[in-house]
């Protein structure tokens, strides 16, 4: 049906731009119907109408953020684009039933809404499979860059980073060094005060005096299997981790690095592209 096509189209436009204005010419033009048309469409088939959705995907997306630790309450506002902190706060209470600061607190209860898929209904993507592992030492050998808070804001900047290095070859080098352990290349996002560190690599044994070198120490991980590209599966599952899993299944995220394995080729957009995210808990 053509309508739950525009839907759908409308959904993920807003997926897409949630951290930017979100400017609905653009989709009114590429689906060659109105902003009054896809809003009636849009609220008889989702049951809120596109702002109130547009709203509590940002809150559900801020409260991830406010959890991370990685933003300052100003940042968190202003890059899901609300005016100050003020309307931010409003906003947040309103549909969290809490204010920002008291949300970091372990066991407080929040609100959520994940993205929305819809066919010939609406389903809330709410179950994640998952498994709890306990690796030994693993060495990643590949390259980092560092990143400034504010430049975190923006989240392809890693997406990216993996495909600059994939287009000029070096990928290709790294891969050449995988040591059989792990498969798979591995994207860690590791929180360094002032700043963010982004590695991509492989286990490797090898010393390299071209690239850098980590090790992920001993540790247990809740593991949880992402489907589809990349951006917003691991977006979704870190949704499902901080809001539904860690509170029924009363382990503790703890908020020190993000991990992404993705498969050798680095196809990160496909629909139907297979990979994890390892959260360290306790």
């Amino acid at each position: 049906m053509k309508h739950i096509q525009n839907v759908q189209r409308t959904i993920t436009y807003i997926e897409d731009h949630l951290i930017e204005y979100i400017d609905f010419n653009v989709l009114t033009k590429e689906l060659n119907i109105t902003y009054k048309t896809i809003t009636e469409q849009f609220t008889a088939v989702v049951g809120l109408d596109i702002e109130e959705y547009i709203n509590q995907r940002r809150l559900t997306e801020c409260l991830k953020d406010i959890k991370l630790g990685h933003l300052k309450m100003t940042e968190i506002a202003h890059k899901y684009q609300y005016a100050n902190i003020d309307q931010f706060t409003d906003h947040f209470k309103s549909f969290h039933h809490v204010s920002p600061i008291r949300s970091k607190q372990k066991g407080v209860k929040t609100n959520y809404l994940s993205p929305l898929s819809v066919s010939l209904d609406v389903r809330p993507l709410d179950h994640i499979h998952y498994e709890i592992i306990s690796p030994p030492p693993l060495n990643i050998t590949g390259v980092k860059i560092s990143v400034s808070k504010s430049e975190y804001l923006d989240v392809n900047l890693k997406y990216n980073f993996l495909l600059n290095i994939k287009k000029s070859g070096i990928l290709d080098d790294i891969l050449t060094l995988y040591d059989g352990h792990i498969e798979g290349i591995f994207i860690i996002t590791i929180p360094l005060g002032d700043y963010i560190e982004y590695m991509i690599g492989v286990s490797s044994k090898t010393p390299s005096n071209r690239f850098e070198y980590e090790t992920l120490y001993p540790h247990r991980y809740s593991v949880f299997e992402l489907v589809g590209p990349l951006k917003h599966a691991s977006q979704d599952a870190l949704d499902f981790a901080y809001q539904q899993w860690s509170i029924k299944s009363g382990f503790n995220i703890i908020d020190d690095i993000t991990i992404e394995r993705i498969t050798f080729d680095a196809t990160i957009d496909h629909p139907e592209h297979i990979a994890e995210l390892w959260l360290p808990i306790e």
